[in-house]
């Protein structure tokens, strides 16, 4: 479904708020039940994992491997196709446009960042952060405080606050 609508946002000059909105929902359908699944074997690990012998070990990290080559390429495509064809079409006026794009690089960073680890894990966290920081300086000035773009962004960057930056104050 995400190769369908990156083939979409290639032929399109720019995407219309319900074209956005079905890149969202597609992209987002695409990786919610793989992000479920690696946010259950975090919980699995943490709870239960205490005292495996090695084989339940290399069983669990076999298994979490196989959801990350999930995760990954469809983080990547989404990536790219934010970044070699909407934002370049951005225009200076749309503002709906700039943040949806930057939040989604935001949103598709702290995904990657959630399974990474080392040096592939702090970049993805830094460029998550810049692009939320992005989105949501431009949905302050731009952006009514009850429009649904503006709370949205801000749920996530809250999300991403908590879970990947580990900062709970910050995130309420």
């Amino acid at each position: 479904m995400v190769k369908k609508m990156a083939q979409v946002v290639d032929m399109k000059q720019k995407l219309n708020i319900e074209e956005r909105n079905m890149l969202s929902v597609a992209c987002k359908k695409c990786i919610e039940p793989d992000r479920a699944s690696w946010k259950m074997l975090s919980i699995i690990r943490q709870e239960e994992g205490v005292g495996w012998d090695d084989r339940n070990v290399t069983v669990f990290n076999w298994y979490k491997e196989l959801v990350k080559k999930d995760i990954s390429p469809i983080c990547k495509l989404v990536l790219s196709m934010i970044d070699k064809h909407l934002i370049p079409k951005l225009s200076n006026w749309d503002h709906c446009a700039f943040v949806f794009c930057y939040k989604m690089l935001g949103d598709y960073h702290s995904y990657l960042a959630e399974i990474e680890s080392g040096a592939d894990k702090e970049m993805h966290t830094n460029e998550a952060k810049t692009a939320y920081k992005s989105a949501m300086r431009k949905a302050v000035m731009k952006l009514g405080r009850a429009d649904p773009l503006r709370l949205d962004l801000a749920l996530s960057y809250s999300v991403f606050c908590d879970e990947i930056l580990g900062l709970r104050e910050r995130s309420s």
